[in-house]
Parts: C-alpha cells; sequence; structure tokens
C-alpha cells in the first residue's frame, strides 16, 4: 500500500474539504439574473475568483437578456453580440417602448457594456407614466445584478426588494433575494422566498438550486438531490446544476455518479477549468489518479496561474511518477501561491528522497512554523541537517524539542537519540511492545536514519523495514523510511547527493 493510500495527503486534502480560510474560500457568488446559479464555492485565490465572477454574470446575463424572448435569435446565446445586433434591429421599430429599452439594458449586459445598460434601465425608472409594474421590476432587476457585479450589496438588496415591491410575483427576483440572504446566513428566510418563487414558476432554477443549496446545508442530501433532479429536468443545458448535484453526490460517496453529473459539466462548458478541477478531485477520491491528473493537467492547460491546480496534480502523482516531476508541480503551486504551506512537508518530504537534505531541513522547519504543535517536524528538520551534515543546525532544532515535549513522550525519546543521549538498541527495547502502534513505528524510523548516520546499512534497512510494517497508519516517517531503505538497496547512501 503506498503513501496516498495510506493518506498521508490528508495534510492536504483537509484544507480543501474544511474552510480554512485560502484553499477553499468560500466566495458566494450570489447570481441576480434569470434562471441562474445560487451560491457556488470557488476554490480559488481572490484574483480568479474575481475573473470567475465576471464570467458568471457575463453567462446568467445571457440568460437573463433571452429569457422573455419568445422567437430567440438564430444566433443564440453562443454569439452574444450578433444577438445584440439582431435585437437591435428589432427594437429599433418600437425604441420608446420601456420594455424593449429593458431588453436592450440586459443585451447591453451581455456584452459587458455595464455603462450604457445602467443608463437604459435608469430611463425606464424615470418613465414613470409609460412602464407598468413588470418593467419596473425587470429594471430594479437588472440594476440589481449590476450592484452585484460591483460588490455593492446594500444596494443589491435594495433594488431586489423594489422588484418585488413593484411586482411580488417576480420569480426570478424573489429567488435571488433568498440567495441573498443564504450568502448571509438567513436561512429561514431565505427559503421562503425560494418557496414563494416556485409557487410563481415550478422550473425557476435559481430556486431550484437554491432551495437545494439549503438542504445540502442542512444534511439533507435527498431533498437536495430531488431539487437537482429538477432543475436538471428543467434546464438539461445548464452546466452547474450538475455542478452542484455532483457536490452532494461526493458528500455521499457517491463518486461515480459524481463523475457522470462533472463529465456533463465538462461537455456543456469544455473550457471552462474548474469542471476539470472538480472532476479530478472526484477521479482522485475515486481512486483514479491517472485521470485525475489528466483532469488538473487540462486545467493547468486552460490557465496555468492555478495554484491549487499543480497542487491536487502533485497529490495524485506523488509515488507514482520521478519525484522530480511532482516537486516540480509543488514548487509551481507556491510560486504562485508562497502562503500555501500544505504544500511544504510535501516538497520536504520530495527533496529529501532526492538527496537535498539541506532543503528538506528547511522546507519541515516551515511546515513547523505553521503547525507548531507537530514536534514532528522539528525532529526531521534536525535530521536532515544531520544528513546534510550541519551538526550544528541540527543540534539547534532537535533541541528545541527536547526542551518543549512531554517527557514521556516519543517525540522526547527521539530528541535524546538524535542528539547522542539514548542507544537505538535500549529504544528499540522500550518500544517493540508499545501500546501505539503509530508512535512505535515512527520511533523506529528514527531509529533506522539513527543508524544509517552511523554507518550500520544492514541494522539500519531492518529498523526502516519495521518502521514500514508495524502501521498502515497516517505519519510523515513512512515515506521516509521507504525511501531511505530504496537508497540503502541501490548503494546509494542517505546523505547529500
Amino acid at each position: 500500500m503506498d503513501l496516498l493510500d495510506l493518506g498521508v495527503l490528508d495534510l492536504f486534502d483537509r484544507l480543501v474539504r474544511e474552510d480554512v480560510g485560502f484553499v477553499r474560500q468560500e466566495v458566494a457568488v450570489v447570481n441576480f439574473i434569470f434562471r441562474g446559479v445560487i451560491i457556488l464555492l470557488l476554490f480559488a485565490h481572490p484574483e480568479t475568483g474575481e475573473d470567475i465572477g465576471k464570467t458568471l454574470v457575463r453567462r446568467l446575463a445571457e440568460r437573463a437578456a433571452l429569457k422573455h424572448v419568445d422567437e430567440p435569435t438564430s444566433s443564440g446565446i453562443a454569439d452574444p453580440e450578433a444577438a445584440l445586433q439582431e435585437y437591435q434591429e428589432a427594437a429599433e421599430r418600437e425604441p420608446d417602448a420601456p420594455s424593449t429599452r429593458s431588453l436592450l439594458a440586459r443585451l447591453h449586459l451581455l456584452v459587458g457594456d455595464n455603462e450604457t445598460a445602467e443608463e437604459l434601465l435608469a430611463a425606464v425608472l424615470a418613465d414613470t407614466q409609460g412602464v407598468d409594474q413588470r418593467d419596473m421590476a425587470d429594471a430594479h432587476y437588472a440594476l440589481a445584478l449590476l450592484a452585484a457585479a460591483r460588490g455593492e450589496g446594500g444596494d443589491e438588496r435594495a433594488r431586489l426588494e423594489a422588484a418585488i415591491a413593484a411586482d411580488p410575483s417576480h420569480s426570478d427576483a424573489l429567488a435571488s433575494l433568498a440567495a441573498h440572504l443564504a450568502s448571509e446566513g438567513e436561512t429561514e428566510p431565505a427559503a421562503e422566498l425560494f418557496d414563494r418563487a416556485l409557487d410563481q414558476d415550478p422550473d425557476n432554477v435559481a430556486a431550484l438550486l437554491g432551495r437545494g443549496s439549503l438542504a445540502a446545508a442542512d444534511e439533507q442530501p435527498e431533498e437536495a438531490l430531488g431539487y437537482y433532479d429538477r432543475a436538471s429536468d428543467a434546464d438539461p443545458e445548464y452546466a452547474f446544476v450538475y455542478v452542484d448535484r455532483a457536490n452532494v453526490l461526493r458528500e455521499e460517496r457517491r463518486y461515480e455518479e459524481a463523475i457522470v453529473d462533472m463529465t456533463r459539466a465538462v461537455e456543456l462548458e469544455p473550457e471552462y477549468y474548474w469542471h476539470y478541477l472538480d472532476r479530478g478531485r472526484l477521479h482522485a477520491l475515486a481512486g483514479d489518479r491517472d485521470a485525475a491528473s489528466a483532469d488538473y493537467g487540462r486545467a493547468i492547460e486552460i490557465d496555468d496561474t492555478l495554484f491549487i491546480a499543480y497542487a491536487h496534480r502533485g497529490n495524485v502523482r506523488f509515488r507514482r511518477v520521478d519525484p522530480g516531476l511532482v516537486l516540480a508541480d509543488y514548487e509551481r503551486a507556491i510560486s504562485l501561491r508562497p502562503d500555501y504551506y500544505p504544500a511544504y512537508p510535501f516538497i520536504a518530504l520530495l527533496n529529501a528522497a532526492l538527496g537535498d537534505w539541506t532543503r528538506a531541513a528547511e522546507y519541515f522547519a516551515r511546515s513547523s512554523e505553521h503547525e507548531p504543535q507537530e514536534l514532528g517536524y522539528l525532529l526531521l528538520s534536525g535530521l536532515g541537517h544531520l544528513f546534510a551534515e550541519d551538526a550544528t543546525a541540527a543540534a539547534e532544532v532537535v533541541e528545541q524539542v527536547r526542551t518543549v515535549a512531554p517527557r514521556d513522550s516519543w517525540y522526547y525519546d527521539a530528541s535524546r537519540l538524535l542528539l547522542g543521549d539514548l542507544d537505538t538498541v535500549t529504544l528499540h527495547t522500550k518500544y517493540r511492545d508499545h501500546r501505539d502502534q503509530t508512535q512505535a513505528a515512527r520511533m523506529t524510523f528514527y531509529l533506522g536514519a539513527a543508524e544509517v548516520l552511523a554507518g550500520r546499512p544492514a541494522t539500519a534497512t531492518l529498523y526502516l523495514l519495521e518502521a514500514q510494517d508495524r502501521t498502515e497508519a497516517d505519519y510523515l516517517e513512512r515515506y521516509l523510511a521507504q525511501s531511505l531503505g530504496d537508497a540503502l538497496e541501490q548503494g546509494e547512501g542517505a546523505g547529500p547527493r
């Protein structure tokens, strides 16, 4: 069983699964367009999140522009400029109608001309005599979209409330206000508004996705899937229906079904790199790391600045391809995101495997700065200095462990071993029948490393094999035990090379 199967890379995946602030930034991209996504979790840094927000605004604006058209343009939403031209020509036949101006405003949103759109919408609202309530609601709704795109949450909410006041049956405004409330944690009123939207339009995709999101957050997966199934029936060409449903299936560990949904999303939007990231992660969870690596690689082809794509690919390629290639992925990730500390332990491990113990010691020390409670990082940093033949640096680091570690802990014993105060035979006897097999295995690794440093490869090999065999638990030293053992078997030693 290799390291990935053992879950050592859980240090990485934990930060993807949990909200820790910078790997999984829960960017609530709440749409205020007709038939849109409610809340999208973006695995991105702020710059990328901003770009995706603009992409969503544009995509959803296309839906807003075309929703109330009885005979859609032959150009379709795939050619927004042609659609704009056709509708402008049609609008010339009745240029002063408020509904025409409102439609034109949404079409300007479609091509990214927000300034002209805002002017047209303001004109619609200023025409108090010629505008009916539905036109006013549509105008307020489109202005809410602009406010959302600008990050003006207060104005956005006010516009949505004005749209509903003008037309209480405006299902899209109801759904979008519900999404806004949900993003602020007001789930009960959000659910009520989603239900009101569905009362007006049972096929309102925004409301169905929003209701599904609330059910998923409330740990009601079957209810959530029911809403997502309805959404996919209502709009089978909308990729994010499948993304949201795949997220619930993933949490239920129904990976193969989730992969089917994400594959459909990829088919609908083949140039949208986050679909490849999401499907790649599903492939990894299902155990198909080759497919996962291919998806991460495709995401990188589309945008080679995605730090998380390199990190994920490093994850699934770990121990499967040349360590130098995996190291290149992790180093590219931290060059794009220097504070991405989950990569540090694996950069250290890979450098150790490649014989660069000085750099390994450096990155183990950096890992300790971010997880100071794990004293094993300092021990590994000290060991790296010893293999790099820097005894002074090693003593300084390991002494820190000896000073703070509880005296009845394996950390304390390992620190004394590396400082030369205890011998391997004594410690092997002590840990032979230790109650905690993981601690015993980690300690046994250091016994093997000490024997390597002492120039006793035969004894070192026995200890390193024992360290791997004692337990299949998750611990970093297991990988080093194997890489050191492999180096000894190949007659390369463990020092700098």
